[in-house]
């Protein structure tokens, strides 16, 4: 007999689908199924790695839990195509808490399914906590000596630019973002984007300041990558709105000449 339950956890809104497969003949319709169920309200991790290479994907794991609640058989039924989900989706069923699946009452033992859905539009984005992670891991940045530790703090800060970017994108011209990234960036990088403040979000101006400001880190070559592509995409935006005003259109020259500008200079750096 199979059972079908959805419940959505945490910030991720993660999907969870539960079976119970009993192998246990029933009779005259009087016995009652119980599956297992999620009672711990942990998060799913969502690894860094995969943030900053922006990999999403869905892992099914197969759990058996006891009947006294425990995770004891651990499956990875749907690889996500990603080593990095499918470990944490692994790690997250193992250490999930179970109310037991019961059978008239009775705890019994019993396999259930989650279903893992790791979708970076899904991340928690709020604009203030935002801005004040973003300083606060800058100051670290800059304060740690160890070149190990640093780099993890890189690799953190890195993904709330990624999440800014998700932000924007579902939200296209809004421009008030701008006075947030405009908090975090250098001297230089205010002074070059600040024509652009009141024109389109400057998602690109939060990866080149990372340029300038970490050119050693390892994940330089992800972010030359990533300003080229926003630096494109913004140049796309103007365009586009340009279509419609001609007085936009002549206002904004001067400003996709500056980005076309600055995509030759990346393209040459590949």
């Amino acid at each position: 007999m199979i059972k079908l339950w959805e419940h959505y956890l945490s910030d991720f809104k993660i999907a969870f689908i539960f079976f119970l497969l009993s192998g246990l003949t029933l009779g005259c319709g009087t016995t009652r199924f119980r599956s297992p169920k999620v009672i711990s309200d942990k998060k799913l991790n969502y690894p860094l790695s995969a943030q900053i290479n922006k990999i999403e994907g869905i892992v099914v794991v197969g759990v058996f839990v006891s009947k006294q609640g425990k995770p004891v058989d651990i499956r990875l039924f749907q690889s996500s195509g990603s080593k990095d989900l499918d470990n944490a989706a692994l790690k997250f069923a193992r250490e999930t808490k179970f109310e037991p699946a019961s059978l008239d009452g009775r705890p019994i033992g019993a396999w259930t399914k989650l279903i893992l859905r790791y979708k970076l539009s899904e991340v928690y984005f709020e604009k203030n906590r935002w801005l004040s992670n973003v300083l606060h891991l800058q100051e670290k940045a800059k304060a740690e000596k160890d070149s190990a530790r640093r780099e993890e703090i890189l690799k953190t800060l890195y993904t709330k630019y990624v999440g800014l970017v998700n932000y924007v994108n579902r939200r296209k011209y809004e421009v008030d973002i701008n006075y947030l990234i405009d908090r975090t960036l250098s001297s230089t990088m205010r002074k070059r984007y600040k024509p652009f403040l009141k024109i389109i979000p400057i998602t690109f101006a939060v990866f080149d300041d990372f340029l300038e400001k970490y050119p050693n880190s390892p994940i330089a070559v992800r972010a030359r990558e990533d300003l080229l592509q926003q630096l494109v995409e913004g140049e796309y935006r103007i365009r586009i709105r340009a279509l419609k005003s001609g007085s936009f259109s002549r206002k904004t020259l001067p400003l996709i000449d500056y980005l076309e500008s600055r995509i030759k200079e990346l393209q040459k750096l590949q």
